[in-house]
């Protein structure tokens, strides 16, 4: 089974997530720009990334199944980080993708643009 990518693993949100998922059997691989201060379960893969640096990316997002985007960088990083996730998510259609899920709130950049967005 492929990891899920979780973003912002260390916040409220994120750790929500990877609890959810790993009670649920699913391998996490979580997203920090500071892997040694995460603090998260030893079952979790956690990788230095950050939306700041959308080259970081590249290598976080090879062998994902799914991504849980929960954003924490400024907006005007919004368009680069997208623009990467899309490039890795394109080799997927449709009828392999089971469900979507996007978290946000009013201080959330609009991702709607997003291929397969469902925003």
């Amino acid at each position: 089974m492929q990891p899920v990518l979780v973003t912002g693993a260390t916040g409220r949100v994120g750790r929500a997530v990877v609890a959810e998922l790993l009670g649920a059997g699913v391998p996490v691989r979580a997203l920090s720009r500071r892997p040694a201060k995460a603090g998260l379960p030893a079952t979790v893969e956690v990788v230095a990334g950050d939306f700041t640096v959308p080259d970081s990316l590249e290598s976080v997002l090879q062998g994902v199944g799914a991504v849980f985007l929960v954003w924490t960088a400024p907006p005007g990083t919004a368009p680069a980080v997208v623009e990467r996730l899309a490039s890795h998510t394109l080799s997927f259609s449709p009828r392999h993708i089971r469900h979507r899920t996007r978290s946000s709130s009013s201080r959330t950049p609009q991702l709607g643009s997003m291929p397969n967005s469902s925003v």
